[in-house]
């Protein structure tokens, strides 16, 4: 079981923790990041650097996938992780050409490095 110590307290956790220190009271880091931003604005923003992703809600539920295709991107995600490179991924969906491929991972990158600073 864990217990607090004398010197553990909520505020030395607050303090250590990266999601709650920028605040305090109404205060905020002029370098803190505003996350409160809905899913479909990140996934609209990633589609626009991306010409061979597609979202559509009527196929997979909206998952973004391949262009034409019912091949999510995270599968060819998963597909270069287990092989370890792109060529791997085009071993597991021969019907895909390495630009559709490199668009995914910069669709996936686009996702996760979305500027949400409002600039």
């Amino acid at each position: 079981m864990i217990t607090l110590t004398d010197h553990d307290t909520a505020s030395e956790r607050m303090d250590s923790d990266p999601w709650t220190r920028h605040r305090r009271g109404s205060r905020e880091s002029p370098t803190a990041k505003n996350l409160n931003v809905s899913l479909e604005w990140v996934l609209r923003n990633a589609l626009e650097n991306s010409e061979l992703v597609d979202i559509d809600y009527s196929v997979l539920g909206g998952t973004p996938r391949i262009r034409g295709t019912r091949i999510p991107v995270y599968t060819i995600l998963e597909a270069i992780e287990h092989h370890g490179d792109l060529n791997g991924a085009l071993r597991a969906y021969p019907q895909l050409s390495i630009a559709q491929v490199k668009d995914a991972v910069l669709f996936a990158a686009s996702v996760l490095e979305c500027s949400v600073d409002g600039d």
